[in-house]
């Protein structure tokens, strides 16, 4: 998608996030969909099923929930081990409601669009 000749960014972070506030808010279990073979992502093997991963983002189930552009992060304990679990933007493939199902699953295919930093000058 593109808006005056440029491409916008992603959605996907902005729809976590609104998902998840809801689910929380009406006392629902937040679950995240996660593609556990995307490039570099670091998650416990003894989890992934089927090529995806099923996190739990219940305030009760984790700490320092961080959902930015770019990634999720979080802290968890995995068999008794705290585990720092940080999860690219685009690896991300749903956020759902354990309770009804209801949620948002998005497109694998999507083209990631992420803008250049703007450089500050510093007065130099």
């Amino acid at each position: 998608m593109t808006f005056k000749n440029r491409p916008l960014t992603s959605m996907r972070s902005y729809m976590v996030r609104a998902h998840y506030s809801w689910m929380v808010d009406n006392e629902l279990t937040p679950h995240l969909l996660v593609d556990a073979h995307y490039p570099n992502i670091g998650l416990p093997e003894q989890f992934v099923q089927d090529g995806q991963v099923v996190f739990n983002l219940s305030p009760e189930a984790l700490g320092d929930l961080s959902i930015e552009m770019r990634q999720i992060q979080f802290t968890a304990s995995f068999s008794g081990v705290v585990q720092t679990i940080v999860i690219p933007i685009e690896a991300v493939l749903g956020v759902y409601a354990l309770e009804t199902g209801e949620g948002l699953m998005f497109d694998p295919n999507e083209v990631f669009y992420w803008p250049e930093p703007s450089s500050s000058s510093s007065g130099s």
